[in-house]
């Protein structure tokens, strides 16, 4: 499941640099048309080889961090401290896809929010 909530949100981050590229192109700029037709067939042809090695990938990531986490803390420990640290790196990647926040900016807002909260 957490596997799972990581490769959407990779897959979305890499089909949403792919669209901007794409559409950034100066000759798709005067046929929106084309410009869906390539977008989506760049996306399709690009990210569905991307998945199947990207999953096996993880996979194998996955079972060395187990094994690795498990003489340290436990298997659940590692489970989440793996999927914290892995959102925690996507959650910045969209902060600066989307709103142009740094990493070292949006750790600094993120540690005074959790002082202040806490």
């Amino acid at each position: 499941m957490l596997v799972f909530v990581l490769s959407i949100l990779i897959f979305e981050l890499l089909s949403s640099k792919l669209s901007e590229y794409i559409l950034g192109i100066k000759r798709f700029a005067q046929s929106p048309y084309k410009a869906t037709l390539v977008g989506m067939a760049v996306i399709v042809f690009v990210l569905f080889p991307a998945y199947k090695w990207m999953d096996s990938a993880v996979q194998r990531f996955t079972k060395k961090f187990l094994t690795a986490g498990k003489n340290i803390a436990g298997t659940y420990i590692s489970i989440f401290l793996m999927f914290f640290l892995c959102f925690a790196a996507l959650f910045l990647l969209y902060l600066k896809m989307w709103f142009s926040i740094t990493a070292s900016e949006g750790v600094k807002k993120i540690m005074l929010w959790l002082l202040n909260f806490f």
